[in-house]
């Protein structure tokens, strides 16, 4: 017996190449499926999933022709076919078979054929799904072709190992949650029975397939067999050391050469090395896309900026605007008060030095002796006075006590009927009465209304309806509340005295 070489040409154990190729397709498979690798190898070897795919394609035949529908496989009908293509010995297939059974993939009806069940099914939809390229038995074919490169000394088996480990990762696709269920959906129908049909859709390929590795494990067995003839060295197959049972498999009739291998192996590196490019080139495409992104957010970022920085500075000068107005304004009534307040002050300091001129006077005249009498002087009553004080304040310019910007005038209407207004024609003050610049001292209104007493004389009042001050002159209220407080003085009077005749 010949042990396990380390290069090409000298050929290998083939159970150890059997199973070494079977750890590596279980492996892929459940990398593909993210699932327990540790039992994986009873379910993901070779023998079982051409075990599973001939009895699932056998099952799909019954159902599309079912006019003359094949026979199903009995028990040693089916390992006599698996045996033609080379996937094992009889003795082996019979236990393989039992195996197969025991997981639920395979059964023995009532009549002793087999028939696919659905994990069967839906193990076959995975696979078709996880190796798109390689449908069927054509995952079958290509491990059968690598198995038999190694064993015939053509191939390393590092380099099978390598080379199986390479093409699985590249052509299969990763089977997430939904593909999962995907799968398992389309082996059932809509009342929860197998949909054997849609599991393999190309079984013309699969039958085709078959075909050629019978007919390739014949033609093998037919030259191993006249090399024994005219004793030449057997080679050993992958299934035993007996010619007679031993089945080199070959899926395609060229036989690659080293050459054609590390071509392969160029050809491989260079399709990885133009997908990393690719790669690069959608990295850097994607890379200057989110930059010209970047780019135009901080563009309407800074126009924003540059707004809201624009719209601040306007409003900063509109309040510095108002602010200067305000102040200009502030400054303007401030004059204006200080005006009236001097006016004030003026009418004021006048009307003391006029009582004062009464006062004197009065006092001079008091004190005249009796024995000089003179013509008795025209007296000035000091009620008459103070109307007549009242009467040159009234004539004097009075401010407007609501805006205090005009002045109160007289004006009269169409039919010559006298009113008082202000000369600031936005002010809307307007009397009837004319009005005296006093302040009531019992509402505050800021000025008081000429009327005429019962009398006949003077008064002032003040022109609210809610308000009842009144007084029977024109005097300051304060003044007029000061005189009402004095007492009255009595006037002297000259008495002259006849001296009687003795």
């Amino acid at each position: 017996m010949m042990g396990e070489q380390s290069s090409p040409g000298n050929g290998h154990d083939p159970p150890l190449v059997r199973k070494t190729l079977d750890e590596v397709l279980a492996k892929e498979i459940t990398s593909l499926l993210d699932i327990d690798s540790t039992t994986a190898l009873e379910a993901y070897n070779l023998t079982t999933l051409a075990c599973i795919v001939v009895a699932v394609d056998r099952e799909r035949e019954i159902v599309d022709f079912s006019d003359s529908p094949p026979e199903r496989y009995t028990r040693p009908s089916f390992i006599a076919d698996l045996f033609e293509m080379g996937i094992n010995s009889k003795d082996e297939l019979d236990h393989d078979l039992t195996a197969v059974i025991d997981m639920g993939y395979l059964s023995i009806n009532t009549a002793g054929t087999l028939q696919a069940e659905a994990s069967a099914c839906t193990m076959v939809s995975l696979l078709n799904t996880m190796f798109p390229g390689m449908q069927g038995m054509n995952l079958v074919a290509f491990v059968m072709q690598m198995n038999d490169e190694v064993v015939s000394g053509r191939k390393s088996l590092e380099m099978a190992k390598q080379s199986l480990s390479q093409t699985l990762k590249s052509r299969g696709l990763a089977i997430n949650r939904e593909k999962a269920e995907a799968a398992v959906r389309s082996v059932q129908t809509p009342g929860g029975g197998i949909n054997k049909s849609s599991v393999l859709p190309a079984s013309p390929v699969n039958r085709a397939v078959s075909s050629q590795l019978k007919e390739n494990a014949s033609k093998r067995i037919a030259s191993l067999r006249s090399r024994r003839l005219s004793s030449k060295p057997a080679v050993y197959s992958s299934i035993g050391h007996d010619s007679e049972r031993s089945t080199v498999k070959d899926v395609f009739d060229k036989e690659p050469s080293e050459a054609a291998i590390a071509a392969e192996q160029e050809r491989q590196r260079a399709e990885q090395t133009t997908r990393e490019f690719a790669e690069i080139q959608t990295r850097l495409r994607e890379a200057e896309e989110r930059s010209r992104q970047l780019e135009a957010r901080e563009k309407d970022l800074k126009q924003a900026e540059d707004a809201a920085r624009d719209v601040e500075q306007r409003i900063q000068k509109r309040v510095a605007d108002e602010a200067a107005a305000m102040a200009e304004k502030e400054a303007e009534l401030q004059a204006r008060a200080d005006e009236i307040k001097a006016a004030e002050q003026r009418i004021r300091l006048e009307k003391e030095a006029m009582e004062k001129a009464v006062l004197d006077r009065q006092r001079d005249g008091a004190q005249k002796p009796e024995s000089e009498p003179e013509p008795e002087p025209d007296l000035v009553d000091e009620a008459d006075l103070a109307s007549r004080i009242a009467a040159f304040e009234a004539e004097l310019a009075m401010p407007c006590p609501i805006c205090l910007d005009g002045k109160i005038v007289s004006e009269t209407t169409s039919k010559n009927k006298t009113y008082y207004t202000c000369s600031n024609r936005a002010c809307r003050f307007v009397s009837w009465e004319k009005p005296y610049h006093f302040e009531c001292p019992l509402c505050k209104n800021p000025f008081l209304t000429e009327f005429t007493t019962p009398s006949g004389d003077k008064g002032l009042k003040c022109p609210r309806a809610s308000c009842t001050y009144s007084q029977n002159n024109l005097l300051d209220p304060r003044q007029n509340q000061a005189a009402e407080a004095r007492p009255v003085k009595k006037k002297k009077k000259l008495v002259r005295r006849v001296k009687r005749r003795l």
